[in-house]
């Protein structure tokens, strides 16, 4: 049977990482859980302790370098990125069992269908856009994870240790005809929606988007990001 270890970054997660890890310790084809944390000062290490995952200490803050560093670390052929706010739903399991052991996935990535954990008319909207966005751009968002088998992330190089839009760094190198949507859902906390007014959120992700095709500096785009 096929393994995957599966890759969280993290920087002050305790809100959601209990809930993340048990929507993912249901299945025997789980070789390594590995938790990179960017230095958080929450309970986010004694609760990957407690929940005897592998942690990893990233000195430097950063998706792109927390994925980078876990990738580097795994061992098993096929790798999983899931983000610390999010988590697998029911049904995931069998899903991904199918992928892992047939050969010709091997030859794409994987990403599921975006959800947010919310079930407001705002979010329903967002997520009808985020499938639209999949389907005409073949553009998910690291929110929506990334299975990828070794051999295929190795090719074309891996995360890169940048500070924003390494998911869609990535995407763009695997390009539409090695990405596959897989049925079952991704659910992404929508506290970051809510905080700031989803239409704001909204408007500022596709800002970022736009100027990041533009080539305009990352640490700028941050900027703006983090407003």
């Amino acid at each position: 049977m096929s393994k995957i270890d599966i890759i969280i970054p993290t920087l002050n997660a305790s809100e959601y990482l209990e809930r993340t890890i048990s929507s993912i310790i249901k299945s025997d084809f789980i070789n390594k859980i590995y938790l990179v944390d960017a230095l958080s000062t929450d309970n986010t290490v004694s609760i990957a302790n407690k929940l005897n995952l592998e942690t990893i200490s990233s000195k430097i803050k950063g998706r792109g370098n927390q994925l980078y560093l876990g990738a580097t670390i795994a061992k098993a052929d096929w790798l999983l990125f899931l983000h610390a706010d999010s988590y697998l739903e029911d049904g995931w399991v069998s899903e991904v069992n199918k992928i892992i052991n047939d050969n010709q996935m091997k030859k794409k990535a994987h990403y599921f269908t975006f959800k947010l954990d919310d079930s407001s008319d705002m979010a329903s909207k967002l997520e009808s856009r985020v499938l639209w966005r999949n389907e005409k751009l073949s553009l998910p968002y690291g929110d929506q994870c990334l299975l990828i088998h070794r051999v295929l992330y190795d090719h074309i190089g891996g995360y890169k240790q940048i500070e924003l839009f390494e998911d869609v760094d990535i995407i763009r190198r695997l390009g539409k005809n090695r990405i596959n949507r897989l049925s079952s859902k991704c659910i992404t906390s929508a506290q970051k929606y809510i905080k700031s007014g989803y239409k704001k959120r909204m408007a500022k992700n596709v800002l970022c988007l736009f100027l990041y095709y533009l080539k305009i500096p990352v640490p700028f785009i941050k900027r703006i990001y983090n407003l």
